[in-house]
Formats: structure tokens, sequence, C-alpha cells
């Protein structure tokens, strides 16, 4: 099962989707970022779980992007032909159309009975036009919100997204910032969500969704469809506002990154009740935290296969390199023992772009033989004090 959303932002189109696939259980155990061992959630004998990986976000041209919900493998007969056809001339509006008609009109030649549904974008010069298609009686459910417009969601988790989507607000918005920026901004609200849920809860797991999240836009200055690249997603939790803020860093952090379109996701655990320590660096006074563990997921496009290819760890030393990223996500949840918490103030999202990684506020650093997370304390500061109306910006 799948969550799959297509949306505008800024008047640009977005893509969201996941990378579970679900089936009959393996006879090997799947390790899933989020998670690590799927039978935490999916004890042996269940029958079915979650069993495979898959990027569901695919970018067929510049002006063209499909994400797809259902049975990879009818995903994969299809788009594997957009991409066929794509190659001797370039789709639009119309041929498109013509394309999925004609695989309708011929369902049993090229996909059986197998159910898939796509939803997505095609760029003209009349501007953007969504398309969803359904096959074998896949649902694809349609609503309209003033922010985002005509909205598409297919999957198992389209429940979840809706009610998020309507209760979400952009918690860092900034009218200086360019479109793209705004986009990814929302994009992230969006995925900190899901990611900072599902490691709570797993209910995502247990409606067969999640695992990790792609997310993809369109980039005026390049004419083209892009999926955000160089993200790491923080979680923390913020206690006592109304006396002393004191926040701590909840135990994954996940970065994501794409290498030949492979998605990688690092996951970097902490140890949740490892006291900080202070220190300098550059000159300027940081937290640091010693990781536990970190591990390494590839996730394949469709039609792809590299599971004989090994993708052995970096050293440590090189790991800030790879995992030090332009686009950190703050996700804080306030935890209160107050009879009520202020309202709206739950949870909060503070995205934050730096372009040049070295001089980024959160980043990961070799020293002394160790691999260490540090954030500017300044910057600490100013995320503890996020649900203080006074200091929210």
């Amino acid at each position: 099962m799948t969550l799959v959303v297509a949306l505008m932002i800024n008047e640009l189109p977005a893509i969201l989707g996941d990378v579970l696939i679900s089936g009959y259980e393996l006879e090997q155990p799947l390790s899933i970022p989020t998670i690590g061992d799927i039978y935490e959630i999916f004890p042996e004998g269940t029958g079915w779980s979650i069993t495979d990986l898959k990027q569901k976000v695919n970018i067929i041209d510049n002006n063209l992007i499909i994400g797809w919900a259902g049975s990879p493998l009818a995903a994969t007969v299809i788009v594997s032909e957009l991409k066929n056809r794509h190659s001797s001339q370039s789709f639009t509006k119309e041929s498109l159309e013509r394309f999925f008609i004609e695989i309708n009109n011929d369902i049993n030649r090229w996909i059986g009975k197998q159910k898939v549904g796509f939803i997505g974008y095609i760029k003209d010069s009349e501007g953007f036009h969504s398309f969803s298609h359904s096959f074998n009686g896949v649902l694809i459910h349609e609503l309209n919100l003033p922010r985002y417009g005509n909205i598409k969601i297919c999957g198992s988790g389209t429940y979840d997204m809706e009610q998020l989507l309507k209760q979400v607000s952009r918690c860092y918005s900034n009218s200086n910032l360019t479109n793209f920026d705004n986009v990814v901004i929302e994009l992230l609200t969006l995925c900190g969500w899901f990611f900072a849920d599902e490691m709570s809860t797993s209910r995502s797991l247990l409606q067969y969704y999640g695992g990790a999240y792609e997310v993809a836009t369109y980039i005026e200055e390049e004419k083209s469809f892009k999926k955000i690249d160089d993200i790491t997603y923080l979680t923390w939790i913020v206690q006592d506002i109304n006396i002393k803020p004191k926040i701590s860093l909840i135990s994954k952090i996940f970065k994501v990154a794409y290498v030949d379109n492979i998605l990688f996701v690092y996951t970097i655990d902490f140890n949740f009740l490892q006291e900080p320590t202070v220190g300098r660096y550059d000159s300027e006074e940081y937290i640091k935290i010693l990781p536990t563990t970190i591990n390494l997921y590839h996730i394949l496009p469709l039609n792809t296969n590299l599971k004989d290819k090994m993708f052995e760890m970096p050293k440590q030393q090189e790991l800030p390199d790879l995992i030090n990223s332009e686009f950190n996500c703050n996700y804080l949840f306030l935890v209160t023992i107050e009879p009520e918490q202020p309202s709206g103030a739950e949870v909060i999202c503070k995205p934050l772009r730096s372009s040049n990684k070295k001089s980024n506020y959160i980043k990961f650093i070799f020293e002394d033989e160790q691999l260490f997370l540090i954030v500017k304390s300044t910057y600490l500061e100013y995320l503890k004090n996020s649900f203080n109306v006074s200091t929210n910006s």
C-alpha cells in the first residue's frame, strides 16, 4: 500500500510519496529506516507484511512527473512504457491522455488484474495540468483546499494525509523567500510530521505506508521537475515552556539524499538520556551529542535491480560530508503536565536552509576520532523558545 499526494503550493506543483511495498511476508525480515526490523511491528507468521522499499515518485521528463500507488509490477510496466515512448517523443497533455486510454482499452494485455493508480503533473505553454488515472479500481481521492487547490491523494494513507492537510499551518513562512523555498518548507513540514508520528506510534506502518518519503516540485530556474535532495530530519521534545524551557533530541535523525537516482537514507541514533556537552567550534558555542549507531538504507527506482551490489557504510571521518544537509527540518513536540496546552502549539516545524553546509547551525563533525552532532547554542535557544508566541517567527 502507499501514500502519494499531488498538490499545488505557491502556484508550483508538488508530489510527496512514501516508499513501502506490502505483500506476503518474507523469509528474512526487512529492515526499514524508521523502526529497523519490521518484525517489531509484524511478527513472524503475520502473513501480510511489509516486503520491500521502492521509490514511487518518477520524473519522466523535464515537464512530466508521476506518482503511483498499488501493484509495483503494474506500475513498473506502465512507467517503463512511458519512459520508452518519451525517449522518441516528449509527451503533451493530449498524448499523455491518449497513452492512458490505450492502456485502459487493452488492460488485460498490459497488467491483467493488477491494480494501480497514477497521479501527477505535466507542463506545457499554458501552465501546469494535473492528471490522475486508475486501473482496476484503485481509488484516487480528490479534494479542494484554499491553500493547495485541487489535491489528489492515493493509497492507504489517504485519510491521514487529508486530515493533516486540513489542520496543518505553515509554521515558518517568509515573503522574502522564493517560491521554491516555501514549497520545500511546506513539504518538509508534512514529511516531518509523518516521520515523527511513525517513530512514536507506528500507526502508518499498520496501514502499510511510510518508511521514508520523497518530495518533488518544479524548479523554475531549471525549467524541470526535480526531487528535493539533501535533507536532514530532526525531532525534538520541548518541556516546561512556562517555567524554563528544556529541549531534548529524540533518538533518531534521518538524512535523505540521492546518488545516481538511488535514494540513500542514513539513520543516526542517539541515547535519549544522554546529556549533551558544551564546546566551541569556529569560535562559536555549540552543544555536542555523540551518536550511538548509524545505518544506511538504499531505495531503488522502479525497474532497477541492484540487489547484488553492496553499499558499504562509509568510514566515520567521511560521514560529515555525506550526512550534513542543505535543508534541516526540525520538528518540535510540546510535552506538558499542565491541564491545558497552549492553543495550536503542540507541534511546530522549523525548517532551516543553509547553502553553505560548513556554516550550518546544525551539522556533524569528526573530532577526536569520533563523529558528533553539534548544534549552535543560540539556535538551540531559539528552538526551545519556539512555543513562546513572543519569540516564535
